[in-house]
C-alpha cells in the first residue's frame, strides 16, 4: 500500500513504518485485488487510529517487521473477523499473565480465506473509516 499524507504519497520506498508515526487519519492507496470486489486497486481507503473496530470491519493490521519475510508487506487490508480488544496492544503491561496467545482473525475476498496471526505479530489494527477515488485524490 501506497501512504497518502495531505493526499501526497511519501517518498518510495517507504521502509517499515510504525503507527504512532501516522497522523489521527490518513489513506492509503489499496494495491491489491484480495477485497474485491468491496475494494479495488487504486482506491485511497482512509483508516483511523482511535475508531473502535468490530468484527466484520474493514481493518488494516500492522504487522511487525520482525516477523516479517523479505518481500512481504507489513500492512494487511483485511475484514475483521475476531481480535482482541484494542488495549491488547496500547496498555501492553496490562496483558494478563499465563500461556494463551491471544489471535487476530481476518477475512479477504478474493479467493475467500480466513487468516490468523499472532496478536503479538502485529503493531495494531486501524479501521477503515472511508474511500477516496483517485479522480478525487487528484483534485487535493
Amino acid at each position: 500500500m501506497t501512504i497518502l499524507t495531505r493526499g501526497f504519497p511519501l517518498p518510495e520506498p517507504v521502509a517499515f513504518q510504525h503507527p504512532d508515526a501516522f497522523p489521527e487519519v490518513y489513506a492509503m492507496i489499496c494495491d491489491g485485488d484480495c477485497m474485491a470486489p468491496h475494494y479495488q486497486p487504486g482506491q485511497a481507503l482512509v483508516f483511523s487510529k482511535s475508531e473502535p473496530w468490530q468484527a466484520g470491519d474493514p481493518v488494516l493490521l500492522f504487522r511487525r517487521p520482525e516477523f516479517l519475510a523479505p518481500g512481504e508487506n507489513q500492512f494487511y487490508f483485511k475484514q475483521l473477523i475476531s481480535a482482541p480488544a484494542p488495549s491488547f496492544w496500547s496498555q501492553p503491561q496490562a496483558r494478563p499473565a499465563g500461556n494463551i496467545k491471544p489471535l487476530v482473525m481476518v477475512r479477504m475476498w478474493n479467493p475467500v480465506k480466513v487468516l490468523t496471526f499472532d496478536a503479538d505479530h502485529l503493531y495494531g489494527i486501524h479501521k477503515l473509516i472511508g474511500v477516496v477515488g483517485t479522480e478525487t485524490l487528484a483534485r487535493v
